[in-house]
């Protein structure tokens, strides 16, 4: 783990430790902060976090508060984006909290909110604050359910493609279709611009080479002047590549 990530944790984790009744277990960092595709002031700094007891109401408000003064702060603690699980001796997902970097995005979740494609992402690289946990004991790689979400993901964003004239849609549509390439090709896994990077090997995409290279540089959040920098229609033909790539 960069020293800047462990900076950040390390106080992340000495906050969270100041909540009454929050028993932590560790803070596992993945995505872009470890696989080297992280931009600062740009994206999210992906994490989980593990406690060994339920959570109850007050420690929810509490996490909450956290995060709301991280999301106003200029640093990097702004990108935190993740989620807090309890786990049972067991090593069985109990409730938890998802927090996302705009409060649009928190919620309290009682069971694992995380895909197949992503739990095998997340097994692919990870790093833990204080090497407490392997994420071995709580996630899985299940080639058959990923082969399943990829289907159903070709399905719902052919779908909405068509039906949301939307360019931020178009763009998570590429990203999260050429991951799903990628992984059905090479029962792997990779960085969305690692992903985007995959597809010139591929004949289809020769002539939207400008369009990949722009989306393969985007972060969220996307500024105005990268939206109207692409092509709605070109996007749309690059999806259309894509679910039928996928589809064969």
């Amino acid at each position: 783990m960069e020293e800047k990530f462990r900076e950040v944790l390390t106080s992340f984790y000495n906050d969270l430790e100041s909540i009454q009744g929050l028993e932590l277990i560790d803070i596992v960092l993945y995505g872009s902060a470890v696989t080297g595709d992280f931009t600062y002031g740009k994206g999210d700094i992906d994490f989980l976090v593990f406690i060994s007891n339920e959570i109850a109401l007050e420690q929810v408000v509490a996490v909450f508060e956290l995060h709301e003064n991280y999301r106003l702060s200029d640093d990097m603690f702004s990108q935190l984006e993740g989620t807090y699980y309890s786990i049972t001796s067991d090593y069985d997902l109990r409730s938890g909290i998802y927090i996302g970097t705009s409060r649009k995005g928190w919620k309290t979740i009682d069971a694992n909110i995380h895909g197949s494609i992503e739990q095998g992402m997340i097994l692919s690289k990870y790093s833990a604050l204080k090497g407490r946990i392997d994420l071995i004991d709580l996630f899985e790689i299940n080639h058959e359910a990923i082969e399943n979400e990829i289907k159903t993901l070709n399905l719902e964003i052919a779908s909405m493609s068509k039906a949301v004239h939307d360019i931020e849609f178009q763009i998570y549509g590429i990203q999260t279709l050429a991951r799903c390439l990628y992984t059905k090709e090479t029962r792997s896994f990779v960085s969305k611009s690692g992903a985007i990077e995959y597809l010139d090997k591929f004949n289809e995409f020769s002539a939207y080479k400008e369009t990949l290279g722009k989306i393969k540089k985007l972060r969220y959040p996307y500024s105005k002047e990268d939206l109207l920098s692409l092509s709605y229609d070109e996007t749309s033909r690059i999806i259309l590549g894509l679910t039928d790539i996928l589809s064969r």
